[in-house]
Parts: structure tokens; sequence; C-alpha cells
């Protein structure tokens, strides 16, 4: 597809997007590139954060815009998700709680082109892009081809983007990592493990704390899988 036609068809999209308020900390909120500089990720938006990025654990995805001085505005998806990611109109971030809350998809700068979010993988060493749930903050790394590495956390700086997440958050259904759910055989193997037993993938299988609320082993942990399980919310 011509460039150009491209920018017109995505500027278009941008348009239409349907945004949620920010949930970025605001006293949290800035990568880092070595080419680029810092970037804003909660303040796009007038009033402040209504445009911001935005990510939804629970729904696997997310949403918004970050702001740099250097890339202009990156836009982290630009429909309601998860995300495709198979042509211009249909891109952004997602989450995968199948994979340790990786970020996988891709973003785009109106400066700088597309950021890959799965890049982070390809690091030496490997430090995917991910949200550390028990810290609500992002990891890792994304790749830029203009802009090399994206730091989703510069600590040598004290800068970082953490989360406000509301609620709970709950994991996989695919409790054993098989690719199949849902799938009865999850809910078989977690209660195993849940009972102290082993799991029959072990070391992917996940973990007992299902709803990452900190208390493990807790018959709350069931209950969720049982409702996730069914369609239902995470308890």
């Amino acid at each position: 597809m011509h460039a150009r036609t491209m920018t017109i068809l995505l500027s278009a999209a941008f348009a239409g997007t349907a945004l949620a308020q920010s949930n970025v900390i605001p006293t949290a909120k800035s990568s880092w590139n070595e080419n680029a500089g810092w970037m804003n990720w909660r303040d796009a938006g007038t009033p402040t954060g209504l445009q911001g990025a935005s990510a939804d654990l629970n729904a696997g995805f997310m949403t918004g815009f970050v702001w740099g001085e250097n890339t202009g505005w990156v836009n982290l998806g630009n429909d309601a998700g998860p995300h495709g990611n198979t042509t211009g109109l249909d891109f952004g971030v997602n989450i995968d709680a199948c994979d340790s809350f990786r970020l996988s998809g891709f973003a785009w700068s109106e400066n700088a082109g597309w950021i890959n979010f799965s890049g982070g993988a390809m690091a030496t060493p490997p430090n995917p892009a991910r949200i550390e749930v028990a810290e609500a903050r992002l990891r890792g790394y994304a790749w830029s081809e203009n802009l090399g590495w994206v730091s989703l956390d510069a600590p040598a700086d004290g800068k970082y983007v953490a989360l406000f997440i509301p609620g709970l958050v709950c994991d996989c259904v695919d409790f054993n990592r098989d690719g199949l759910f849902p799938d009865t055989d999850d809910i078989t193997e977690f209660l195993t493990v849940f009972g102290g037993g082993p799991c029959s993938n072990d070391p992917n299988c996940g973990d007992i704390d299902f709803n990452n609320d900190g208390l493990f082993p807790d018959t709350q942990d069931i209950q969720s899988l049982l409702s996730v399980f069914a369609g239902g919310a995470c308890l």
C-alpha cells in the first residue's frame, strides 16, 4: 500500500477511535528511547488523560495514545480489541494472559512508523514487553525499525509506566497451557495443583493464585476459575 494512502487511512482511524480514560498513574507515565527520548503514556486528551494509554488486562488489549516530542502521537490501538494486526486499519497492542501478560502487536507513530511490541523477545538477553500484574507496571522492550529499542521501564532514572488496575485480574483459563480452552482438563489440573499435586504440563502451567489477589491457596481462586471458564467476571 502506498505510504500516503496508509497515512490517510490511519488518520481516519484515529478520528473514529473511542477511548477510555487512561489508567496510567500520573506520577509513573514515562518510557524511554535512546533515539527519541521520553514518551508520555498518560496525558493525551482534554481533560488530561482522556485519550492517554489504557490497558484492560481482563479484556486483553490496550488503546489510547502515547506522546513523544520526537515521535509525535503513538496510537496503541484504533478499535475495540483484541486487535487483529492484519491490516493498517486493524492494529494495536494486545495483552496475553496465557503468556504472563505479555504484550504483542503493533502501535503506530506518525513520525517513526510501526512499533512492534513482540520485539522484546528478540533482545539479548530476551526481555519481552509485559505487564507485571503484582507490581501493576510495564516491563521489557518494544522494537522500532526507525527508533531502535523502546524501554518500558527505565529503573536507572527512576521512571517507568505504572497502571491503576481496578478490581481483580484473572489468569488465562488455559491453566495447563495446552492450547485447548475452554477445556475441563484445565479445571481438573487446577484442582490437582491446588491440592498440592503436579500439573501434567509442568513447568508451563499457571499458578493457583488465579485472580492474582496475593492470597493462595484460596477457594476464591476456584470460584474465579469457574466464573471465567463460564464466560463470567473475574471474582
